[in-house]
């Protein structure tokens, strides 16, 4: 797998209209995202509290991510202690609580074990999801330390797989809530006190327990871990993994691998990159978007989502008085994301494609109302 390039996907096309905000749309915003990814290391692409970690480590080691996601994820065998750590820096105690994450165990099923997540605060337990033999476990303790709720399932994970597993607890009945790849596997409000919320300052471990004597080790890996200050019901277990795609990030980063002993170590940008194509990655590469913008002398909207409504077919504007740019795209979604990111572009059109699979993209700082025929071009208007 090529760890310098990589096309991002958002979504499906509607038959009349292009959204362009994925993220969001459950209007609930997660507080912390670690990918763990190639394309963002040891970064919270959300929030400001990174994987702790060596400042000075250049070489990595990466395996292949979930289906679905543009990217590879670190090796967790290969980390000094085979867990991450991550500090939890909130501004109100948590009261409803969501843990999203993708685990993939590398074991028989009968042999999946270990601490998967484990959040203290004041060195006493809050959170923990582990398994023993498959059994999945999830226990909450208050902040002085009792009991505030568990429950186990037996079977749980997938050996061998990615599975996406999501845990949510709810305020004020206690509830606990369990999701497997976007399916309802628990939902039952136990005897545990009520009315209980979690310290929001603490430290959270990936793939490992905090606890000194207990030495397990989750064999298996991890990507795209999120948490949540809200629950995250079953309609909207697909939307909180727009937040595992880079486009929905707050943070961008611009990393350039070579192969040096096995490993993947940290390298200067290539400076033939081509960016005459405009792609996804362009769009979404901080760098990159910077250079376009400066090889073409036009500015960033600023615009983090909106919508381009399909206007008209088979006709593109008969002047260009009007035109900011013309440019090659692969494909219809990154014209009109073009089109929403570039100042004062209120409309686009986008040809058919050619044999290489291009497609020609004009945008265009107004609405022209005069047009001329062209099989197969589509005409789209900016809408907020």
């Amino acid at each position: 797998m090529s760890f310098r390039n990589f096309i991002l996907i958002i979504g499906a096309l509607h038959a009349k209209t292009i959204g362009l905000s994925m993220a969001g749309e459950t209007g609930k915003v997660p507080m912390y995202v670690w990918p763990l990814a190639n394309v963002s290391l040891y970064s919270d692409v959300i929030g400001t509290q990174d994987v702790i970690h060596d400042k000075d480590q250049i070489c990595f080691m990466f395996v292949n991510g979930p289906e679905g996601l543009p990217y590879s994820v670190l090796d967790i065998d290969d980390e000094d202690n085979s867990c991450f750590d991550a500090n939890l820096k909130g501004t109100a105690p948590l009261r409803d609580m969501t843990i999203s994450m993708f685990v993939f165990p590398d074991n028989d099923e009968d042999d999946i074990s270990g601490t998967m997540i484990h959040y203290q605060s004041d060195d006493r337990e809050i959170l923990r999801i582990r398994a023993l033999a498959n059994t999945f476990l999830v226990s909450f303790r208050d902040e002085y330390g009792m009991s505030a709720g568990m429950m186990y399932l037996v079977n749980f994970l997938t050996p061998r797989a990615w599975n996406h597993v999501t845990v949510s607890r709810v305020f004020p009945t206690g509830r606990i809530i369990v999701y497997k790849d976007g399916v309802e596997m628990y939902n039952q409000d136990d005897e545990f006190s009520d009315v209980i919320s979690f310290p929001h300052i603490g430290k959270l471990r990936i793939g490992k327990s905090q606890d000194p004597d207990d030495e397990a080790i989750f064999n298996g890996q991890f990507a795209c871990v999120q948490i949540y200050d809200k629950v995250i019901d079953e309609t909207n277990q697909k939307d909180i993994l727009s937040y595992c795609k880079p486009e929905n990030w707050k943070t961008q980063h611009d990393y350039y691998f070579a192969q040096n002993d096995g490993k993947w170590c940290l390298a200067d940008r290539p400076s033939n990159e081509d960016v005459s194509l405009v792609t996804m990655t362009i769009l979404t590469r901080g760098s990159l978007w910077k250079q376009f913008l400066q090889q073409n002398d036009i500015q960033d909207s600023g615009r983090k989502s909106g919508y381009l409504k399909l206007s008209s077919r088979d006709k593109i504007p008969s002047v260009n008085d009007d035109l900011i740019g013309q440019f090659n795209v692969t494909d219809t979604k990154v014209c009109v994301r073009l089109c929403m990111r570039v100042d004062r572009c209120m409309s686009a059109f986008v040809d058919a494609p050619e044999t290489n699979g291009t497609q020609k993209c004009a945008i265009y700082d107004d609405i022209p109302t005069t047009f001329v025929d062209r099989p197969g071009a589509k005409f789209y208007v900016l809408t907020d």
